[in-house]
Order: structure tokens, then C-alpha cells, then sequence
């Protein structure tokens, strides 16, 4: 890998066309082996590692209340999301991708991806897939952006515990903000305005998010995620 993706790690496979993007499962595209070699990603410009961090954030942050979550992905869930909160800190602080940082990243991103192929993800990577595939917007800008509203609106319906283990690992009394301040400190995008995403494009992603149900946390309602779409656009999140 010269990411931190993680897709490495899984059999999931996606093909994005002029109709959109479309990802599937199956075990004919998951590796037999995977070497990291911690200097592959090094020379990562900063924006690019801030950014592919935050896109394997996102997969931890799902896995942490995916409907099919164990105890043992739960848990790697949880430490990986704390290695890429420090590893992004450091990012920010010495303005460099050094190779403890990058090493402590990697690590978080490894687990990301593993946590993806162990359970099934939600309403983030729905939306990343539909704002993605749909209005052409890049991969780890989408992740980047969405995760501190999609998280927010699911908060509400997580148990305490989950909230709490959230509260823990991102270090932050409220975790949406944590992951927003991330991209922030770090000079990463944090409004889907800022990648090309307006209010115009609302009705129609929200459209495609509804097409095809799915399990969720939080029930998926047309007038809710429109109002999510609408924070993302211009980067408000409620005070907490």
C-alpha cells in the first residue's frame, strides 16, 4: 500500500461509470498477502496522508456501531481510531509526515481496513459512495468531509457505552467535533462546499442515499439527511 486506505485489506470491490458507483463483496479480490513497508508511505505529500488518514477514520468509525459488530472488531475499532487520532495530532503539530507518525497512522489504517472487511459499514459510506460516484468528487475529500456530520446524526441512537468508547478513543467530550477539528488542524477540507458539493446537489444524492435500504443506527429519513447535507455544506455542527 501507499495509502492508508485499507482497501488492501478487504474483498470489496467498486466500479464507479457515468450511472454512478457500484461495490460488491467477494473473496476473488482479497489479497493473499499484504507487505507494508512503512516507507512506501512516507513520501506522502501532507494533504494526501491528513486525508487518506481520515478516509480510513471513517471505516473505524463505522465499525465501531455497525449492525454486525463483535467484540474483538469492536476493540480494534476503538485502538485504531486512537492511533489515527495521534498520528493526525503529530501530522498537524510538526507540519511533516515523519516516520513515527507515518508508522502510527499506518498501523490505524491497517486495522481500518480490516475492521471494513470483518462487518458491514452504514449511512457514511452510503453517502461517500453516492457523492463520490455520482457528482465525481474525490474519494478521500468525501470521507474526510462527511464523517463529523454522519456521525452527528448518529449519535442520538448509539447507548451510552458506544458513545462513551467514542468519547474515549477521539479524546473529545463530543466526537463529531473531534473529527471535524482533525481536518481542521491538519488544513483538510471539512465543508462539502469547499469539494465542489452545494445545497443544488441536496435533493438528488439524497435521493440516491434512499434508493436502496439499509441497516443504520439512526432510521434514514428524507427530510433528516437533507438537513445533514445541509451542515456538511457549510461546516456547522450542533454545540454540544
Amino acid at each position: 500500500p501507499t495509502t492508508y486506505a485499507g482497501s488492501e485489506m478487504t474483498n470489496i470491490w467498486g466500479i464507479s461509470t457515468e450511472a454512478g458507483k457500484t461495490t460488491g463483496r467477494d473473496n476473488a479480490v482479497l489479497p493473499q498477502h499484504v507487505i507494508y513497508d512503512a516507507h512506501l508511505t512516507a513520501t506522502m505529500p501532507e494533504g494526501l496522508a491528513a486525508t487518506s488518514a481520515m478516509n480510513a477514520m471513517a471505516h473505524l468509525m463505522e465499525a465501531v456501531y455497525s449492525h454486525e459488530v463483535n467484540p474483538v472488531t469492536y476493540q480494534n475499532a476503538l485502538y485504531g481510531i486512537r492511533q489515527l487520532r495521534e498520528g493526525l495530532t503529530q501530522l498537524a503539530q510538526e507540519d511533516t509526515l515523519s516516520m513515527r507518525t507515518n508508522e502510527q497512522i499506518q498501523l490505524g489504517a491497517f486495522l481500518a481496513g480490516k475492521c471494513l472487511c470483518e462487518v458491514p459499514m452504514a449511512l457514511h459510506h452510503k453517502a461517500a459512495h453516492v457523492l463520490g460516484g455520482t457528482f465525481n468528487l474525490e474519494h478521500s475529500h468525501v470521507h474526510t468531509v462527511l464523517q463529523a456530520y454522519v456521525l452527528e446524526y448518529q449519535w442520538p441512537h448509539l447507548s451510552q457505552e458506544v458513545q462513551q468508547d467514542f468519547q474515549a478513543a477521539l479524546a473529545h467530550d463530543y466526537p463529531p467535533q473531534a473529527l471535524q477539528e482533525l481536518a481542521k488542524a491538519n488544513g483538510a477540507p471539512y465543508t462539502l462546499a469547499a469539494i465542489g458539493f452545494g445545497e443544488a446537489d441536496i435533493d438528488k444524492a439524497v435521493t440516491q442515499m434512499l434508493a436502496k435500504p439499509y441497516p443504520n443506527p439512526t432510521p434514514l429519513t428524507e427530510e433528516g439527511l437533507k438537513e445533514m447535507l445541509r451542515k456538511a455544506v457549510v461546516g456547522t455542527l450542533r454545540e454540544f
